[in-house]
């Protein structure tokens, strides 16, 4: 409300900062207590050209301003935090000039307030300004808050003097009026109240002038006349004289909202925000209060407004308006604002030869009349921020709420509006809504059937209300077979069409598909062709061949028209419907190449990523020669370990869709080689369940290849897999396949890994013996190949199964050999695994303290590899080892940690620590055999 500046005891403490740092916090001022986006700030303090390192900038004044928070008392316990990609200063209200005159206001419009008490708390609220709001400060975004927190003074001065005249003190408004009238000569507002001062001081005359002042002025500047309200004061002027200069009667209240919304379902959340909205109702920064409800097509937005301003009405005593603006209509162009404007004017009373030619003249009139009005505007379906923008009112009586498919992220950015994301219906309250149109009964009768449907609708009130429709107009149609109509050869979108336009869910999409550009529409038919439910930039850039940059666009374009929505930093994702329909133009003859093309570069783009990802957490891994990438894609920023096992974590869920994808698709390269690049991650995310299923596709691939080397490789892995998951037979029948495949291509080194896996299956079905003979065949295959971290592996799995024997003498010097080899090559895998065996061999041997230490050092590797596997395995055996040493509680310390990790990552595997618990609890035997007995031991 004057230069900003942070006070203690009036002292100003902000000397030393920057302009630009001030101006930072003068953007997380205005809306203290709320987040920031980054991306908004950025455009306060640089508007549409900031600097390359604005973002780095925009931290370093953010950095400068917690300083100056924190040096003083009285604020330092103020929290600037950042979070979800946004700042938020929860500076209390009290302690904020702005906000303090905005509670003051809000008081005042109390409307069971007297006029004294109005006009008390509007003088202090006034008495707050200090001179130009934001002084010194540059940018466009300073310069249109500037004006409008001006505006906002002028209508406090304003609705302090009409409280000053209501309790009979017209003369102490006089000069304030006056000067505010100087100030503002065109605002219609301040000249009435200066004009019923006068003439209820009992100076008529130059009330007169004034209103003849104005006019002249508004006809040579606007072209137009004084408002209907001016109108009436000067008819009462002149008719009755001062005493009786107050303003007529208004006339007929426009009530124009639609009927109410019959069975109105769920949408808490969103109807809380609104309510939160009116709450603070008036206290706007730019006049009116503005509100945009945005979201995908079909979701129920209007629905949402017209039930909410239902509800609300009786808070806007002065007429509701609504206008239809067919953004999105599928048989009418959308409303030009010029012809809106004449439609609402028209309503407030404003006769059609009266109406100005201009959009700009239609406009001003429009704010003239609706100026001290307190009114609700619904402005439904809009296309675009133009198209809003000049029905705009002016002040602050008016709450103007706009629906659209768009963001319309300019409003928010400009004109401070509420943004108010409208997503798919839960599945409680699409049950709720399919409940209302096919009955109680019928939903109670087959909830099965029920769930079906929501979940084929995606929780789109528009499907599900056509779902319901067509089963209501069906009474022979059991909701089990409308799911069948849906889910069977039909598609969801045929099961739901309708011949009403307006509902056809088809037609709905086709809208928003319709008005995307060029480069957005490929986009969207191209992430037909992703399986998985997101997906990132680069793999979106890789999809469409396109630069990053220029695919970051297109994606900002889905996202404004709701049509794919980032519900994750970074990740893009597309309701199932939307999905569909995009399936559907995918699949027109004419995009059959660039479809084609387009699953090529995604195939590309993965199995690039996913083996780079691999090399990097595993580079000892004997590789392979993945398929060469296109040259269109877009690589992932995969540089080491830490950032391999991200990526993975974050595309698993996708990975095993495209295996799938690919081997449908008779991409069978593809297809076994993205599969082989899951082995290193399934191992330290203990997923081997999962994996199973997709490396039997892997090897039926391979086996479509008729490609020995892809096979040998496959069905080894397929060994390997289902070895983890406790298929001996499965296991051994596909690696004594790979074992031949690998003799008759003369590999040894190959043989020699599949010699290592068959001692694991040996060692689990409890054929030490042969887990012995096996373990040795891959020691003397690795040696004679010259691999020494593979020579040192299988010394490891030799004195693993001797340990299992009970010949720990014997294993104890090929660990030490093992260990030896593994350092020397940086093998941390490796030397994990051999340091447990060491743990192992030296609990055998009785030293249980010398076996902690091992298992201890082999437990600190795999946690940093953050393998789940091994640390798990590793806390087990560290159990054991401590218990052996009477240790107990240790023991029952390790295993709950195991336990946690497990049901984590593996709730399947808990069942030994549970048993091992249990044992462990010898004082309470009861609840010993309650976790054995859960456990299922």
């Amino acid at each position: 409300m004057g230069p900003v500046d942070v006070r203690r005891d009036g002292e100003p403490l902000g000397a030393a900062v920057r302009p630009q740092q001030m101006l930072v916090l003068a953007a997380l001022l205005v809306d203290a207590g709320r987040p920031v986006p980054v991306d908004e700030l950025i455009i306060r303090v640089w508007g549409d050209d900031p600097p390359a390192q604005a973002r780095r900038t925009l931290q370093t004044h953010v950095a400068r301003i917690r300083r100056l928070l924190a040096s003083t008392a009285a604020v330092a316990a103020v929290p600037l935090v950042r979070h979800d990609g946004a700042y938020r200063l929860d500076a209390e209200p009290g302690t904020v000039d702005l906000h303090r005159f905005e509670a003051l206001t809000s008081e005042a419009r109390d409307p069971r307030r007297t006029a004294d008490e109005k006009a008390g708390l509007l003088e202090q609220a006034l008495r707050l300004w200090r001179g130009e709001p934001l002084a010194g400060l540059a940018g466009d975004w300073a310069a249109r808050t500037r004006e409008r927190l001006v505006l906002r003074r002028a209508e406090a001065t304003v609705a302090w003097a009409d409280a000053e005249i209501r309790r009979g003190r017209p003369a102490a408004v006089v000069d304030p009026a006056t000067r505010l009238v100087e100030e503002f000569p065109l605002l219609e507002p301040a000249a009435a109240v200066l004009i019923r001062a006068l003439a209820a001081a009992g100076r008529t005359g130059e009330a007169l002038d004034r209103y003849e002042l104005l006019r002249r002025r508004l006809a040579e500047e606007l072209g137009a006349d004084p408002g209907p309200e001016l109108a009436r004061l000067h008819r009462s002027l002149l008719r009755r004289g001062a005493a009786e200069a107050e303003p007529a009667p208004s006339e007929a209240v426009p009530a124009q909202l639609p009927g109410a919304v019959r069975d109105f379902t769920g949408r808490d959340h969103e109807l809380a925000a609104l309510d939160e909205v009116l709450q603070h109702f008036g206290g706007e920064l730019i006049g009116m209060t503005l509100t945009v409800l945005s979201g995908m097509p079909g979701v129920g937005k209007t629905e949402l407004a017209v039930h909410w301003a239902h509800r609300a009405r009786a808070q806007f005593p002065d007429g509701q308006l609504f206008i239809a603006l067919r953004g999105f209509h599928p048989l009418a162009p959308p409303v030009d604002p010029r012809e809106a404007l004449g439609g609402l004017l028209m309503t407030l009373g404003v006769p059609a030869a009266g109406l100005p030619d201009g959009l700009a003249e239609r406009a001003s009139l429009y704010r003239g009349l609706l100026a001290d009005r307190r009114m609700l505007v619904v402005l439904d379906d809009a296309a675009s921020v133009d198209q809003v923008r000049p029905l705009l009112p002016g002040s602050a009586g008016c709450l103007v709420l706009v629906t659209s498919r768009h963001a319309l992220a300019g409003l928010v950015a400009a004109e401070g509006a509420h943004a108010v994301p409208v997503g798919p219906l839960p599945a409680d309250d699409a049950i709720g809504l399919l409940s209302t149109r096919v009955g109680a009964d019928q939903v109670a009768a087959e909830p099965a059937a029920v769930r079906d449907i929501t979940v084929l609708c995606g929780g789109l009130p528009l499907a599900l209300a056509v779902a319901g429709a067509h089963a209501a107009i069906r009474p022979g149609l059991t909701l089990r077979q409308l799911v069948a109509e849906m889910s069977g050869g039909r598609t969801a979108l045929t099961a739901l069409a309708s011949d009403d336009p307006a509902v056809d869910v088809r037609t709905v999409f086709a809208c928003s598909y319709h008005a995307l550009s060029t480069a957005a529409a490929r986009l969207f038919r191209l992430f037909s062709v992703h399986p998985g439910i997101d997906l990132g930039l680069a793999a979106a850039a890789s999809l469409a061949g396109t630069p990053a940059a220029d695919t970051a666009r297109a994606l900002a374009d889905l996202a404004q028209a709701h049509l794919v929505s980032e519900h994750r930093p970074g990740r893009w994702t597309m309701h199932d419907l939307l999905r569909a329909y995009a399936t559907e133009l995918a699949a027109r003859d004419d995009f059959t190449p660039d479809r084609e093309a387009g699953l090529t570069r995604l195939l590309d783009h993965y199995l690039d990523a996913a083996y780079t990802a691999d090399r990097l957490m595993n580079p000892h891994r004997a590789p392979i020669v993945p398929e060469p990438p296109a040259a269109d894609i877009t690589r992932e920023p995969i540089t080491d370990d830490r950032s391999a096992v991200a990526w993975f974590d974050t595309e698993w869920p996708t990975v095993p869709l495209l295996v799938s994808r690919a081997s449908a698709a008779a991409r069978h390269r593809h297809a076994w080689q993205l599969s082989w690049t899951l082995a290193d991650y399934v191992h330290r995310r203990h997923l081997w369940h999962e994996w199973a299923a997709v490396q039997r596709l892997a090897a039926a691939s391979a086996d479509a290849l008729g490609d020995p080397e892809a096979q040998a490789e496959a069905h080894w892995l397929l060994g390997v897999v289902v070895w983890r998951t406790g298929q001996s037979d499965e296991a051994r029948a596909a690696l004594e396949r790979a074992a031949a495949l690998r003799a008759e291509l003369g590999d040894e080194h190959g043989q020699a890994r599949v010699h290592r896996t068959l001692t694991s299956v040996a060692y689990n079905v409890g054929d030490y013996d042969e887990a012995v003979v096996q373990s040795r065949a891959c020691v003397e295959l690795f040696t004679r190949v010259g691999d020494r971290v593979g020579r040192a592996n299988g010394l490891n799995a030799v004195a693993w199964s001797l340990a299992a024997l009970g010949r720990f003498e014997e294993a104890l010097p090929l660990c030490v050999e093992a260990v030896g080899i593994q350092r020397d090559e940086n093998d941390r895998f490796g030397l994990a695994n051999t340091y447990d065996t060491l743990g192992r061999v030296h609990s055998g041997l009785g030293d249980h303290d010398e076996a902690a230490t091992w298992y201890l050092r082999a437990l600190e590797l795999y946690r940093e590899l953050d393998d789940i596997t091994g640390e798990t395995d590793t806390l087990i055996d560290l159990g054991i080892a401590y218990r052996a040493a009477g240790r107990e509680r240790d023991a029952r310390t390790v295993w709950r940690r195991a336990l946690a990790r497990l049901q984590t990552a593996n709730p399947a595997g808990t069942a030994r620590v549970r048993a091992l618990l249990g044992e462990a609890a010898e004082s309470h035997p009861d609840a010993a055999a309650a976790l054995a007995a859960r456990a299922g031991a």
